[in-house]
């Protein structure tokens, strides 16, 4: 059965993750026009690029080795707040350092879907706020 008996927290994850996706979605498909109209070269879009995608990789390891320490829900939090800020960076913003310095530290994916930590704490809170038979159902939501 699709939904109706998964537990509340199953519920807030996933209506967090659609927020973040729709945002991922939307950065993905204006961050090259942005760059391209702040000046940037085309070899240094993919720069912001390439560094975006190797955080966002790094974080994720950084992140799952700290999440049982300190707790899942606090860094989903961090990284769900420092995307938002280092978008409101990218909106706000023309400095490229600073740009690069967002992309990095804002974990923002340049693929339209989530290459950041929060992808692998929402799937493990998932897993451990649903019951084993429910797991593959809210997982594939």
């Amino acid at each position: 059965m699709f939904g109706w008996g998964w537990p509340k927290a199953a519920w807030l994850l996933l209506a967090m993750a659609g927020l973040r996706h729709i945002a991922l979605g939307a950065i993905a498909v204006v961050l090259g026009l942005h760059l391209s109209a702040l000046g940037f070269e085309p070899i240094a879009a993919g720069g912001v690029f390439t560094a975006m995608l190797a955080i966002g990789a790094a974080s994720s390891a950084l992140f799952g080795l700290l999440a049982d320490r300190l707790g899942r829900r606090r860094l989903l939090l961090l990284a769900s707040l420092s995307l938002a800020l280092a978008s409101l960076v990218f909106a706000l913003s023309s400095l490229p350092a600073l740009l690069l310095t967002a992309a990095i530290l804002g974990t923002i994916g340049p693929t339209g879907y989530d290459t950041g930590p929060a992808l692998a704490l929402e799937q493990a809170a998932l897993a451990e706020a649903t019951r084993a038979e429910q797991r593959t159902s809210v997982i594939a939501a």
